[in-house]
């Protein structure tokens, strides 16, 4: 996941405890169709990282492990 601009920091927290959470979690790529949108979880031992562009200074991005599901 990608975060740029003002709230770009604190986005990128709430992603990454979001996706520390055990539950089923739905990403939205195109709000205008839905049926695009895939459930997912973080498996059990799966990574979750956190880092701020070393280029940039100004965006952050949440990489994690995920395992897709049915809804």
């Amino acid at each position: 996941l990608g975060f740029l601009g003002a709230t770009a920091e604190s986005d990128s927290f709430a992603a990454e405890a979001a996706l520390a959470s055990p539950a089923l979690l739905t990403y939205v790529t195109d709000p205008g169709r839905p049926s695009l949108a895939m459930t997912f979880v973080v498996p059990d031992g799966g990574t979750i990282e956190r880092a701020l562009d070393d280029v940039t200074r100004a965006a952050w991005t949440v990489e994690f492990d995920y395992r897709e599901v049915l809804p």
